[in-house]
C-alpha cells in the first residue's frame, strides 16, 4: 500500500488550544457575572419589601438592572474583542506561511536526495500547518522508510507514515 508522511505543527495545535482554553475562561467569567446579576436583581426584589413604595423600588431595581447589565455588555465585548484578536492573530501567522513554504522546500529536498523526486512530491494544506508527500503517479509505488521519517525528524519536524489499503 501507499504510504504518506504527515508533518504537523504543535506550535498551531498549542495556539489553538491556547484560544479555545480563553474562549473557555470567558465563558467562565460571563457565567460568574450573569449569576452575580442574578444574585443583585434577588436582593433588591428583598429590599424593595422593606424600604419603598411600588414605583421607587421598580425604577431603582430598573437602574441597577441597566447598570449590571451595561457593564455585562461592556465586559463580553471586550472578551469577543480578545478573542477575535487572538484568532486573527493566528490566521496573521498562519498567512505568513511561519515557514511551512521552507518546510516544503526542506522536504522537496530530502526527497531529492532520496532518489524520490521522479516518484513522489510534497504538498502544503491549505492553512500551511501541515503537509503530505504523495506518489506522483498511482501505479508508481514510492517507498516511504523510516530513514526518510529520520531524516524528517532531523530536520526538527514531526513526521508518520500512513497507507491506505
Amino acid at each position: 500500500g501507499n504510504t504518506q508522511p504527515n508533518i504537523s505543527t504543535t506550535a498551531f495545535d498549542a495556539k489553538v488550544q491556547k484560544t479555545k482554553d480563553k474562549a473557555e475562561q470567558t465563558a467562565s467569567g460571563m457565567k460568574a457575572v450573569i449569576n452575580d446579576i442574578s444574585e443583585l436583581s434577588q436582593e433588591l426584589k428583598n429590599q424593595q419589601n422593606f424600604k419603598t413604595s411600588s414605583k421607587e423600588q421598580n425604577s431603582k431595581l430598573e437602574t441597577q438592572t441597566n447598570k449590571a447589565l451595561d457593564q455585562l455588555k461592556q465586559q463580553t465585548e471586550q472578551q469577543q474583542q480578545q478573542v477575535q484578536s487572538q484568532s486573527s492573530s493566528q490566521q496573521a501567522q498562519m498567512g505568513k506561511g511561519a515557514g511551512t513554504e521552507l518546510v516544503a522546500e526542506a522536504i522537496a529536498g530530502l526527497l531529492q536526495e532520496e532518489e524520490l523526486g521522479e516518484t513522489a512530491s510534497c504538498h502544503l494544506c491549505m492553512l500551511g500547518a501541515s503537509l503530505v508527500i504523495l506518489p506522483k503517479n498511482l501505479d508508481n509505488k514510492p517507498s516511504f522508510t523510516e530513514e526518510l521519517l529520520e531524516k524528517i525528524n532531523q530536520l526538527g519536524y514531526k513526521a508518520m507514515l500512513t497507507k491506505i489499503e
